[in-house]
């Protein structure tokens, strides 16, 4: 959650130049429209941290930041789940003989 006393906040709009957000293989920065996308969408069912001030949707660096942070925790908790299913399969297979 944003803690706005804690965190220096900015318009969703802004996100693209905030300093934790990447660059794609070409080097551009990521559309506006993407963020928010991630913030009313999510990506991979985890949604950007965001926060009302008056009209404007606000995020911050930290958010962005604990948002990347959350999706690569989650494929690397899936890649790693995939393992042990690829080893339970095999065991599987060798006992029925295979």
């Amino acid at each position: 959650m944003i803690n706005p006393l804690m965190e220096r906040i900015f318009p969703l709009l802004d996100a693209p130049d905030s300093r934790c957000s990447p660059r794609r293989a070409n080097g551009k920065k990521l559309h506006q429209n993407t963020y928010f996308r991630f913030a009313r969408d999510g990506c991979r069912g985890i949604r950007l941290e965001t926060i009302r001030v008056g009209r404007s949707l606000c995020t911050s660096d930290q958010a962005i930041a604990r948002f990347f942070a959350a999706l690569t925790a989650r494929d690397e908790s899936l890649r790693s789940a995939g393992q042990d299913d690829l080893g339970d399969t095999d065991l599987q297979l060798e006992e029925a003989g295979f």
